[in-house]
């Protein structure tokens, strides 16, 4: 996802599995749970996705943001969550927009911003 997007960074919410060594019970480290996981659905959604998400059957949303609780809940029910930042959800559309824009109004000059940006920085 950060490759596809171009971005430096991602969020990533992934539900917590346990397993029994021993009796005892032990988290399981990022790695081996990605290792664990297989994802056969994702559901995409660009902006702010839970209100279209939460109708999936995927077991991974990539959406722009979530409310804290609803990747809790996400996490509660085994799915996981990618989070891009809403900007960048929805910058990666607009070249294909403009095109279809460009396609439908051949007449009309459709640009894309070239200074718009993501109004929040990672520091």
């Amino acid at each position: 996802v950060k490759m596809l997007l171009c971005l430096k960074h991602v969020s990533v919410a992934i539900p917590e599995f346990k397993c029994l060594d021993e009796d005892e019970d032990e988290r399981r480290t990022l790695r081996e749970v990605m290792e664990l996981i297989s994802v056969s659905t994702v559901a995409v959604q660009a902006g702010s996705g839970q209100s279209v998400l939460s109708k999936s059957s995927a077991k991974c949303w990539v959406t722009g943001e979530m409310s804290h609780h609803d990747i809790l809940a996400a996490k509660a029910k085994g799915i996981s969550v990618i989070l891009t930042g809403h900007s960048n959800s929805e910058r990666f559309y607009l070249e294909r927009l403009q095109y279809a824009l460009s396609s439908v109004l051949p007449a009309a000059h459709v640009m894309i911003s070239e200074v718009d940006s993501d109004p929040l920085e990672i520091v």
